[in-house]
């Protein structure tokens, strides 16, 4: 199955709001990492994922004393001038990665969660 960007950024968002409690709060970027793992992605989809949403303006990287912390900043405007097609385009999207997201969440776990199925299998 090939993950793209708005897969990897939906799953990202949808932890950040899981983790948040208050809306708009920060995330340490270390407890992201931990439960990362839960999303059956691989590691390296959330560096993407944190790379591609902070250029959009989607979410805030906060240095702190205590490390890197992320803060979701909301959902891109929609609706907003749009014509109704473009509207039931964007829902159909947004339907169509709701439907990949729990697929790729109910995957068998394979020992490579996190890591990349192309390389060699990890010794256990």
């Amino acid at each position: 199955m090939k993950i793209g960007l708005d897969i990897i950024a939906a799953a990202l968002e949808r932890m950040l709001r899981k983790l948040q409690g208050a809306a708009f709060a920060a995330v340490p970027l270390e407890t992201v990492v931990r439960h990362w793992e839960s999303t059956r992605l691989r590691a390296s989809d959330l560096v993407f994922g944190i790379e591609a949403l902070h250029q959009q303006g989607r979410i805030d990287l906060e240095p702190r004393h205590d490390g890197l912390w992320l803060r979701h900043r909301g959902d891109s405007p929609q609706g907003a001038g749009t014509s109704p097609y473009e509207r039931l385009r964007e829902s159909a999207q947004q339907l169509t990665v709701h439907i990949t997201l729990s697929r790729v969440e109910k995957r068998r776990d394979d020992g490579y969660s996190g890591l990349d199925r192309r390389l060699s299998r990890p010794a256990a």
